[in-house]
């Protein structure tokens, strides 16, 4: 959850379905708990960091959405799924790092899901 250009993580669920978000940083005191419907019931704001640029929170949502893609869709070439999500997210300018940095994502989540080779008998599977 992004919140004024701060990345925060669901920490812990607390009572009556209130969920805590932390600042990603380990030693920022900051967080805001929020309602079931995502109403801010408590916050503390004050980050002792500066926040993250634009261009780097656009680039990582595109590379989550495009890694989700790539998992579920192992057929469609990267290209296209990064090509695809460029005009979803509206992106007009990313530097060849960036693209360089999405293309690696969906290399290194598909090859985390490929099948492996069988080393003995057992592990054949039975058509």
């Amino acid at each position: 959850k992004v919140i004024d250009g701060f990345k925060f993580y669901c920490a812990n669920i607390l009572a009556n379905d209130v969920k805590r978000y932390r600042c990603i940083k380990n030693k920022c005191p900051a967080f805001a708990k929020f309602d079931s419907g995502e109403l801010i019931v408590e916050s503390l704001l004050d980050h002792d960091h500066p926040k993250e640029q634009d261009n780097v929170l656009l680039r990582q949502q595109v590379s989550n959405s495009v890694k989700r893609k790539a998992t579920n869709q192992m057929n469609e070439r990267p290209q296209k799924l990064f090509l695809a999500e460029k005009e979803r997210f509206d992106i007009t300018s990313m530097t060849k790092t960036d693209v360089s940095y999405v293309s690696r994502v969906i290399h290194r989540a598909r090859s985390n899901i490929r099948l492996k080779f069988p080393h003995n008998m057992p592990e054949v599977p039975v058509a």
